[in-house]
């Protein structure tokens, strides 16, 4: 298969696979993260042979120096992340503002609406309602375009994409797969969330990935969430402590601010949701993106596959 054509730029579609005769160690039953055996007549037999790189002597490692092929590097993450708050500080904070700050005042004014909304009144409840699913809608669209923001940016500082400006990624964002994707994710870590804590957690580390699978590779909602679970299931370990970890963090601190008795008012309300959004929200996100590359480059590794950056090289 062709590599996907997302934001202009050519990305992995995914697919890759050892050629002939270069087994995938990793894989059960020698089969690549694709799904099928490999085709004589896809022309691989044209390319010159890909080399799996060996198991490394453990899957998850914190330092960054020193890390085997196919070795998940929890340093390596943080790191991305901060040279890419360092190396675009205006374009991310800026346009988290201008995306964060409308949403954040439409959550607090919707909220105190709700709040003082009569419960015996059937048109207060039903306006009440409308303007819950209306936030929630422009919430998602939000987060989905900031979501593709950072996904573009990572890209193009750490693995050589193509740059484009905010206005024209705006228009190539596949919005409803985004939407789709989130309302589904969001969904299955409310399932397991409410058998048992745990279960959600898993769920959630298994497929966060979803999002910026869509904007790094141009699949569909059903094969991201597959790709999701591909990618990440050898590293939980790593995922948890780069993803999960910081959003739970992020979820904590946002409920001891909403405790507080300025966080009652309109604007109190909205300070609260706008700062979490700016230190939160952003720096989770941006671990997120980070992490999907990362795991990319270790699956391309683990086949001997081209890497997220070779369309570039």
């Amino acid at each position: 298969m062709a590599p996907t054509v997302v934001d202009g730029t050519r990305h992995r579609s995914g697919r890759d696979r050892p050629a002939d005769g270069c087994p995938d160690l990793w894989q059960d039953g020698g089969v690549s993260s694709g799904g099928r055996a490999p085709d004589p007549h896809d022309g691989a037999a044209d390319a010159p042979p890909r080399i799996p790189a060996p198991r490394p002597p453990t899957l998850v490692r914190f330092g960054a120096s020193g890390r085997h092929p196919g070795q998940f590097a929890i340093a390596l993450v943080f790191q991305r992340a901060v040279a890419t708050f360092r190396a675009a500080p205006v374009l991310i904070f800026g346009l988290a503002v201008l995306v964060f700050a409308p949403i954040s005042l439409l959550d607090a004014a919707v909220a105190q609406y709700s709040h003082h909304v009569s419960e015996t009144n059937a048109l207060d409840q039903s306006f009440s309602v409308a303007a819950q699913f209306f936030d929630l809608f422009i919430d998602l669209l939000g987060y989905a375009f900031f979501g593709g923001l950072l996904d573009h940016v990572v890209g193009r500082i750490h693995h050589g994409h193509e740059a484009h400006r905010p206005h024209e990624l705006a228009r190539q964002l596949s919005y409803g797969r985004l939407i789709s994707a989130s309302l589904l994710f969001n969904l299955t870590v409310i399932v397991g969330v409410a058998f048992l804590i745990l279960p959600g957690l898993v769920l959630f580390t298994m497929f966060t990935f979803v999002g910026p699978l869509i904007n790094i590779e141009g699949i569909r909602v059903g094969e991201a969430f597959r790709r999701s679970f591909r990618i990440s299931r050898r590293y939980l370990l790593g995922v948890a402590v780069t993803v999960t970890i910081p959003f739970v963090i992020e979820q904590l601190l946002d409920g001891v601010l909403e405790d507080l008795s300025i966080a009652h008012s309109l604007w109190g309300e909205f300070g609260v949701g706008l700062f979490m959004s700016l230190v939160g929200t952003a720096v989770v996100v941006m671990f997120e993106v980070c992490t999907a590359y990362h795991l990319l480059e270790l699956e391309a590794e683990r086949i001997g596959a081209p890497g997220p950056s070779s369309a570039h090289s």
